[in-house]
C-alpha cells in the first residue's frame, strides 16, 4: 500500500443482503491527511487517464509556452543591450521628405529610443499568448495576430540561416482609435558571428486627428 500499514487505514463495512441474499459489502476507506496528496491509487489513477485523454483544442487553441527561437531572440535583445554601448552608427533619416545624416556614438538612452521596438518585449511572452498563428517557410518563421485580437504586434517574421542563427528579424505593430493612427514596421539584420544587430530601418506613419501624418524612414549601419 505504498508504505501505509494497515494500522493507519479504518474499515468501516456495513453489510447488507439484496433479496436474492446473495452478501453486497460497502467498503469505505480513510486515509490520514499527510497521506492523501498524490498516494492514494484512485487519484492517481485519474491523473493518469486525464493525461492520456486526447485534447478536445484545435489546433490553433493550444498555445505553446515553449519556443526555442523566441528564447533565441530574448537571449540576443539582451546582448544587444550591453554590446551596443560605445558603437558607431551612421544614422540617415526621412521625416516627411527632410532628409538628415548623424553619426552617433550610442550610449544607453540612444539604444532605448532607438530600438524601442525590440527593447520593450518579451518575444517569449508576447507571441505565446495565443493570440498569433505561427507559421514556417524555409528559414522563415511568421508570427500573425490573430483576427480579432487588438494587443501586441502585428506581425513577427525571424529569418534563419542554415546553422540556426538568427540572420533579420522584421516586426510591425499598429494602432488606431478616433485619435490616433500609426504603423511603425522595424527591420533589423545580425551578424551571424556575434549575433549583434549591424544595420536597421525603421518606417512608418503616424496620423493624428485633425493633422496632417507623419511619414519617416530611418536607416542605421553599425561599426562592429
Amino acid at each position: 500500500m505504498n508504505g501505509i500499514g494497515l494500522k493507519n487505514l479504518k474499515y468501516v463495512a456495513i453489510f447488507k443482503r439484496r433479496v436474492d441474499r446473495s452478501p453486497k459489502i460497502k467498503i469505505s476507506i480513510k486515509l490520514p491527511t499527510k497521506y492523501c496528496y498524490m498516494k492514494s491509487p484512485l487519484l492517481l489513477f485519474f491523473l493518469t487517464l486525464s493525461v492520456t485523454l486526447p485534447s478536445c483544442l484545435s489546433q490553433e487553441e493550444i498555445v505553446s509556452t515553449d519556443d526555442a527561437q523566441l528564447s533565441l531572440v530574448d537571449s540576443l535583445m539582451a546582448l544587444q543591450k550591453e554590446a551596443l554601448v560605445g558603437v558607431s552608427i551612421d544614422k540617415k533619416a526621412e521625416i516627411n521628405g527632410t532628409q538628415e545624416s548623424l553619426h552617433i556614438t550610442a550610449d544607453s538612452s540612444f539604444l532605448v529610443s532607438e530600438f524601442k521596438l525590440l527593447f520593450s518585449k518579451n518575444f517569449g511572452a508576447v507571441f505565446t499568448n495565443g493570440a498569433y498563428h505561427k507559421t514556417a517557410s524555409d528559414q522563415t518563421t511568421t508570427y500573425n495576430r490573430k483576427e480579432g485580437e487588438n494587443a501586441g504586434p502585428l506581425q513577427l517574421d525571424l529569418t534563419f540561416d542554415h546553422q540556426g542563427r538568427l540572420a533579420s528579424l522584421k516586426i510591425i505593430e499598429t494602432r488606431d482609435n478616433y485619435l490616433y493612427q500609426m504603423q511603425n514596421t522595424g527591420r533589423y539584420l545580425f551578424d551571424p558571428i556575434t549575433g549583434i544587430i549591424k544595420h536597421y530601418e525603421l518606417a512608418g506613419t503616424q496620423k493624428i486627428i485633425g493633422l496632417d501624418p507623419n511619414v519617416y524612414t530611418i536607416r542605421g549601419t553599425l561599426s562592429l
